[in-house]
């Protein structure tokens, strides 16, 4: 019988089980994130709609600063925005080629520079706004996000590290193990969205560093 495991960026195996309860766990913890950030996303659409803005507060998207300068220069630039986020597929991950995932690594680091460019907004709140737009293939980078991929080479871009994430996340055994597990959650989450999850209920590999150009 296949042992089903899930290998995080550092090599450590979790057991399908222990995935499951990581889950179990944020949706006990987290229902308001849930409900907000994930549960009123339409999936993947090129209109961004103000609920895409106020929700990604559920995130805590900008920290312990005041969001609502940041929220109204983003609305006043949506149109550069959507036209930003346009290219990207709707299609999930787990149906594009390889070659496909290189181009849409292109893009979605193309569309993060470009609401990065908007005041208040760093690499972790304009991917949450990204992803509310393409949920599908769009990952989440913060603080303990950026611990479990130290490497220096992720540094400068954000490609490296989202074809790094593809490949995680699709790892046969990766993928059996969150697709089994999301059905503990409520709303259908991409596997990209189940991986930023495990990440986060899991604890950090000790001495990681955070990238100083992803903050």
């Amino acid at each position: 019988m296949t042992k089903h495991v899930l290998t995080l960026p550092n090599k450590k195996e979790l057991s399908a089980s222990q995935t499951r309860k990581l889950l179990r766990d944020y949706r006990r913890d987290c229902p308001a994130v849930l409900e907000l950030f994930d549960g009123t996303n339409p999936g993947p659409h090129d209109t961004l709609f103000e609920i895409d803005i106020l929700s990604i507060n559920a995130l805590n998207a900008f920290g312990s600063a005041s969001p609502m300068r940041a929220m109204t220069a983003a609305w006043t630039k949506r149109k550069k925005i959507e036209g930003a986020v346009r290219e990207i597929t709707k299609a999930e991950l787990q149906a594009l080629s390889g070659r496909e995932m290189g181009r849409q690594a292109r893009l979605i680091d193309r569309a993060v520079c470009v609401i990065d460019d908007i005041f208040g907004f760093g690499y972790t709140a304009s991917s949450k706004l990204l992803h509310r737009l393409r949920p599908n293939v769009a990952p989440i980078w913060d603080s303990k996000v950026a611990k479990w991929y130290p490497e220096a080479k992720y540094h400068d871009a954000w490609e490296p590290w989202i074809n790094r994430m593809f490949s995680d996340v699709l790892a046969p055994q990766n993928r059996y193990c969150l697709e089994t597990a999301s059905q503990d959650l409520p709303h259908g989450l991409s596997l990209v969205r189940l991986w930023d999850i495990v990440l986060w209920q899991q604890k950090a590999p000790s001495g990681s560093s955070v990238p100083h150009s992803m903050p």
